[in-house]
Parts: structure tokens; C-alpha cells; sequence
């Protein structure tokens, strides 16, 4: 049985993520490949692979994470070739979080530092992939978009299991916030 890949995400709207793709799909080069709207997503922090034991220890600790916490707020205003040098990889939507947002962020890192304890906790890019580049793909230059944003109000812990034709997510649990 392959093992849980594991992250906590935020997804935006189906309309955001729309948006959002069509903003990104002029400045393409052919080999390049859209992720679907279903797929685009905030990563708050990857967890990788967790034993089924642990399953109820890390669902408590989104959920807590989470807990007392109102609603937070990502803005979109720009798009980005990452990483910012060498081979692009892939073409995001890049912006800036609320200060509850980076709170939340910082929670699930502190909580969930014992299932990956060498995490860079210390930096976290809010970003949403767009496209993936092929291999020796040209760097395409970063533009400026038309703001959007969006009220994140839920935590979701995501399984991911790759495929060739790329990785597929299922809910897991949500965790949403305020509660």
C-alpha cells in the first residue's frame, strides 16, 4: 500500500482558481501544463508521510491549530516563476497573507513539528501553482495581475497520491476556523 503524502491546504473558491488560471494561461510556453481549478490550493504546511497510529494526533492538533481562530485573508496581485532562479518549475500566483493567516501558518508548524521535524519552518511563501513546466522550459517573466482575494474559513488535511498523469488529493479532514 503506497503511504499517505500529507499536507494542509486552503482552496480557494472554484471562480478564484478560474480566474486565476486564466490569468496565467497567455503567458505559458506550449509545454507547459495547467494544474485543473479543483487542484489549485494554499499549501500551509507539507507533512509527508504519517503512520495510521498518528492519524488521530495530527487531526487534533489541525483542528486545535485552527480553534479560535476567525476567518483569514490571502490576496493575489502577482505572477511568478518558481524558483526564482535556475530551471523554472512551476508558475504561480504570489500575494500576501493576513497577519491571522501567518498566525495560522505558524500554529500548524509548531504543532505539527514532530511529524517533520527538519521543516523550514521559517519561511512560507504564500503561493498557489498554476502550471508546471516541462523539463528546459524557457523562464517566462512575472507579471502583475489584477488583485484578487478570498476569506480562507477552513483547513484541510489533503492526501496525495501521485499518478502519471499527475497527483490526485482527497480530503482527509477539515478543520474549520473559529470553531
Amino acid at each position: 500500500m503506497q503511504p499517505n503524502r500529507l499536507f494542509i491546504a486552503a482552496y480557494p473558491p472554484l471562480d478564484v482558481a478560474q480566474s486565476l488560471l486564466e490569468a496565467a494561461r497567455p503567458s505559458l510556453p506550449a509545454n507547459a501544463k495547467l494544474v485543473t481549478a479543483e487542484q489549485v490550493h494554499l499549501t500551509l504546511f507539507f507533512i509527508g508521510s504519517v503512520r495510521r497510529i498518528e492519524m488521530d494526533e495530527l487531526v487534533e492538533s489541525v483542528d486545535r491549530a485552527a480553534s479560535g481562530r476567525g476567518p483569514a485573508q490571502l490576496t493575489l496581485n502577482r505572477l511568478c516563476v518558481l524558483p526564482e532562479t535556475g530551471e523554472p518549475r512551476i508558475l504561480a500566483a504570489l500575494g500576501y497573507a493576513d497577519g491571522n493567516l501567518l498566525e495560522i501558518q505558524k500554529r500548524l508548524a509548531a504543532r505539527l513539528a514532530r511529524f517533520r521535524p527538519k521543516a523550514d519552518r521559517d519561511r512560507f511563501l504564500p503561493h498557489l501553482t498554476l502550471a508546471r513546466f516541462a523539463p528546459a522550459s524557457p523562464r517566462v517573466p512575472g507579471m502583475s495581475i489584477e488583485p484578487i482575494s478570498w476569506n480562507i474559513r477552513e483547513l484541510r488535511l489533503m492526501d496525495s497520491r501521485l499518478r502519471p498523469s499527475g497527483a490526485v488529493h482527497a480530503l482527509v479532514h477539515a478543520s474549520r476556523l473559529g470553531s
